[in-house]
């Protein structure tokens, strides 16, 4: 299998960015303390912008 079979396997942009975005949410509310996780979502960054770290 290649990169090109997986990128034809995934769901279309906004459903991956929803599942995404649910798993993020879960994983916030799943975690049982701990260090403070920090999560974001910026839908305005484009093409060959990077978050800040």
């Amino acid at each position: 299998m290649t990169v090109h079979d997986v990128a034809r396997a995934l769901p279309a942009i906004p459903v991956l960015r929803e599942h995404c975005r649910s798993l993020a949410v879960l994983d916030l509310v799943l975690n049982p303390g701990g260090v403070e996780p920090y999560y974001s979502f910026a839908p305005r960054w484009s093409r060959g912008k990077r978050p800040r770290s």
